[in-house]
This record gives structure tokens, sequence and C-alpha cells, in this order.
């Protein structure tokens, strides 16, 4: 006979360590903003910028992709010690399944709720889980369920607002360097192109590397996997994997040039990345970074066509310009917009 699998729930020790997090957060602040424990690239860009945006708020949950790894018992547990200790908002940063019920028991404590959602329209083609979690959405504001919204994407705010009646926010993540980045140093006898979206069709990525592929001496940077042997031999692309975030910024940083050039984005973090790395990064007019930065150097706007996308590389490498880009100045006005949606 099959044994029935049992859920991996975490240990009582680990509970325990949750639970003290939780608390010295509340010590100083009357306001969590759950984020989610990543497994692979799965949820490590939402925990990435929730912990930007709110350093001292964030609180990560401990799941398995995108499911609960707190049992009913646990979660039932941790609800009343966050109510009993004057929580007064609780905010999810990203919506797995699982969140929905959790948002409903916080509204029956009378306990002030709100969801930031990271993405934007376009991934819902085709995606009926994701259609479904947005109407929730909707329908939970509508019901006073869900008390506010923040967005990540230009213009979604002001769809919500009509659609729900109710205030939304902005919130831009901010961008905090790991310590100690010591990026390769690479000579000019090749010149060194990072491509680095996902292989989802929205980011565009065979656009980007046939561009890059007419430029002489050039070597392609990208994620794995590597779809590209019908137009490139071995030696001119390289493919990375598994790669910790100070290793993917030292990556970034040691290239020449950068393309982010998406048919659709909420926002694009790794355009900040590379340009607070003083490394040129092209990028498509579809969010709103370049109203952010005060700059559109290094936007393209025909990101569809190859030759355009190969002469606006030419141009840039010609250039061999500096970013003059100022980390300070835009951390500290993304913040003037996420501190909003936090504010009591």
């Amino acid at each position: 006979m099959l044994k029935r699998w049992k859920k991996p729930w975490i240990s009582d020790v680990q509970f325990d360590e949750l639970i003290q997090r939780a608390l010295k957060i509340l010590t100083k602040s009357n306001v969590i903003v759950f984020t989610y424990q990543a497994t692979g690239a799965n949820w490590q860009g939402v925990q990435t910028a929730t912990k930007a945006m709110y350093p001292e708020n964030f609180l990560v949950l401990p799941q398995s992709y995108s499911n609960s790894l707190l049992s009913e018992t646990q979660r039932k547990k941790f609800t009343e010690i966050l109510i009993e200790n004057k929580l007064d908002l609780i905010i999810f940063s990203g919506l797995p399944d699982y969140s929905f019920n959790w948002l409903k028991e916080f509204h029956r404590a009378n306990i002030n709720t709100g969801i930031i959602f990271h993405g934007g329209v376009a991934e819902f083609n085709g995606n009926k889980s994701k259609q479904e979690n947005f109407s929730k959405i909707i329908e939970y504001s509508k019901k006073n369920i869900i008390n506010r919204i923040g967005v990540v994407k230009k213009g979604l705010d002001e769809w919500l607002k009509k659609a729900t009646n109710k205030e939304i926010f902005r919130v831009i993540p901010p961008l905090s360097l790991p310590s100690k980045l010591n990026p390769l140093k690479r000579d000019n006898t090749q010149i060194h192109i990072g491509i680095f979206g996902n292989s989802t069709y929205n980011k565009n990525r065979h656009t980007q590397v046939f561009a890059a592929s007419l430029i002489k001496n050039s070597v392609i940077h990208i994620l794995e996997p590597n779809e590209f042997d019908y137009i490139l031999p071995k030696d001119r692309i390289k493919t990375y994997s598994g790669l910790s975030r100070k290793q993917f910024i030292e990556l970034l940083g040691s290239m020449h040039l950068n393309l982010y050039c998406s048919f659709s984005e909420s926002w694009g973090q790794v355009i900040i990345e590379s340009l607070s790395l003083n490394v040129p990064c092209l990028y498509s007019c579809n969010s709103d970074i370049s109203d952010i930065i005060e700059s559109v150097t290094y936007v393209i706007q025909d990101y569809d066509n190859v030759m355009a996308l190969t002469n606006k590389i030419k141009e840039v490498i010609n250039q061999n310009l500096n970013t003059d880009f100022d980390l300070e100045k835009f951390n500290k006005k993304v913040n003037e917009y996420n501190d909003k949606m936090i504010k009591i």
C-alpha cells in the first residue's frame, strides 16, 4: 500500500522563530508586510523588492514554491498572536492562493489589510489562475476585505482606483546593492553584452540576441536555457544559472552593455541595477523608469526591430557613456511613494 504523502510543515522551533521575528517588528511598528520564501527563482523577485521597500517591516513566510508550510493550527495561532500584539495593518506583498483566506481572517478581526500587486496585466494572457486571483482582488476590495492596494505597474493604479473606488498606491522598489562587490574587469578585445531577462515570451530575448549578434567581437551572456544555437556558435554565448544575488550583480556589472528590452514589464529592476553599476542598459519604454530617473538616454522605442536595436547598441558602445546614475536620489524619490502605502 502506498503511504500518504505528508506535507512538510515547519517545525515547532522554526515556528517559534517566525513568531519572535514578528514580535520584534511589532516592538517598533504596528505594520507587518508579508513576503514569501523563495524556491529557486520562484518568488525571489517579489521577496527582494519587498525587503528593499520595507526593510523594517518585512516578514518572510515559509513556503515551498507557492504552497504554505504553516499548518492550519500554526496559521491560526500565528494570526491570534499578531492580533493580540496590536497589529494595525497587515500587507501581503504578492498573493499566493493561500493568502486570500488569510485576508478574510484578518478582516474579521478588524485588522486593516493591504496587498501589493507586483505584476502587469499582460501576464494574464492564457493564465486562468492569475485572472481569477486578480478578480478576487477587485471583489475583496469592494467588500472591504482588502482596504488598500499597492501596484508597481504605472497606469494600473489609476485603473484600479476606477474599478474599486479605493485609494491605490504606487510602490517602486528602491535599490540596495550587496556589499564588497567585485565585478570582473574585462578587456576591450571583445564586447560583452548581457541579456538577463528570463525565457518567457514577454522578455523579448530572441530579438535582443539577434541584435547583439551583429556587434563585431561580441559575446552574449544570458540566463539558462540557451535557445540560440540555431544562430550562434557556443563560443559566442555564455549561460548562467543558480547565481546568488551578489553573483548576479557582479555579472551584471562586468558587462560593457546590458539589454532589457521587454515587450511588457511592470518595472524592470535589472535596468536600475545596471545603471547604478555604471553600465549602460538599453530598455523599452513600457514602464516609467525613464520618468522616475528623469532620463531617456537608454530608452529604445522600436524594441521589436532587430536592426534598430543593433544600431542603438553601436551608438551607445561608440559613445562610451558614463551613466551618471544617482542612486541616493533615486532611492529617496521612490521611498516617498512606498512610505504612503504603510502610513496609517
